[in-house]
């Protein structure tokens, strides 16, 4: 777009670039400067950074999401003895001994999206708990009924996400003022 010379447009750009290391270069900067940018929210997973600091192999062994994740981090591979000397030397082999700390993401982690999803299981555990607690005879369906906890249907969930959606607005509001 800069080659062409296709500025004094507005774009709309997603997160997937919006939010790239790019944008701020002054070459760019003609380009993006009516940019309208969208991004997730972020926010704060109180104890998630600690307990991702302490995530190790060792600790859960069985893990294969934790061992598959060490592996793409620090770029090796966990092999037994026999499987390292079968496979190409160029192969880095895995030891327990990387550090989390070393990684760039380690002290500037973006958890945009796991924290969106984080909001979204607990936003649907508290529905779920609402639907658990409700008072016969003081439930929010016609004629004050509760939903059947055993055998509820999907819109019932919903129903108490947009309540709990509502609380959370409201609390944001109030924030913010």
């Amino acid at each position: 777009m800069v080659r062409q010379n296709v500025t004094g447009k507005t774009w709309i750009a997603s997160e997937g670039w919006s939010t790239s290391y790019l944008v701020p270069f002054e070459k760019y900067s003609e380009l993006m400067s009516s940019t309208i940018g969208l991004a997730m929210f972020s926010g704060e997973m109180v104890g998630f950074q600690e307990y991702f600091m302490r995530t190790h192999p060792s600790k859960a062994p069985e893990d294969i999401f934790v061992r598959r994740f060490w592996e793409e981090a620090f770029g090796c591979q966990w092999l037994d003895e026999d499987a390292l000397m079968m496979k190409d030397n160029k192969i880095k082999k895995c030891t327990g001994d990387e550090k989390l700390e070393s990684l760039p993401i380690s002290n500037n982690m973006d958890v945009r999206t796991t924290y969106n999803i984080y909001k979204a299981v607990y936003a649907t555990v508290l529905a779920l708990k609402d639907l658990m607690m409700c008072i016969k005879g003081g439930g929010p369906f016609i004629q004050e009924t509760c939903a059947n906890i055993s055998d509820f249907h999907p819109w019932q969930v919903c129903f108490h996400l947009n309540l709990i959606m509502r609380k959370s607005h409201m609390c944001e509001e109030e924030k913010r003022q």
